[in-house]
């Protein structure tokens, strides 16, 4: 499963991949979440994932974008946050495969949470107006959460 959470005020927006998930999932919470408009950073947390999306599912994903005009704000950043060198080589490919195609956003992997943080700028926990879509439930959660101490 593929769950993403919106954090509305600093324009970031966590995906957390489940162990087992495979492409349809992926393409399903991308569709859903670039209907939504996307934001300025996006998290990816592919840790615990155990499917590895092969090249021809990054060029998918790519085309996808493609053929619907879907933009990312100006200064865009997505990061990855992996557990072995075989994500980090499909991230790679994936960042130059989005580069060749003239996609308007940078990609970079890590193999930490705070990495990942510092190079998108962001400061987590978050304390935020958030959106939570669980894509293969059909499920959608607006919460607000209390301030991190």
């Amino acid at each position: 499963m593929l769950k993403y959470t919106r954090y509305n005020k600093i324009d970031l927006t966590l995906f957390v991949v489940e162990p087992e998930t495979p492409f349809s999932e992926w393409m399903s919470a991308i569709q859903s979440y670039e209907k939504e408009g996307a934001t300025k950073y996006e998290l990816f947390d592919t840790r615990k994932m155990t499917i590895v999306p092969n090249e021809n599912d990054i060029e998918d994903i790519l085309m996808y974008e493609h053929n619907y005009g879907i933009t990312r704000p100006v200064g865009s950043k997505v990061a990855f946050v992996i557990s072995n060198l075989k994500e980090y080589s499909r991230v790679r490919l994936f960042a130059t495969t989005a580069k060749t195609a003239g996609v308007n956003w940078q990609t970079r992997a890590f193999f930490s949470i705070e990495e990942a943080r510092s190079w998108l700028g962001i400061k987590l926990p978050l304390s935020l107006d958030i959106v939570s879509v669980d894509v293969k439930h059909k499920k959608v959660k607006r919460e607000v959460r209390p301030p991190a101490e």
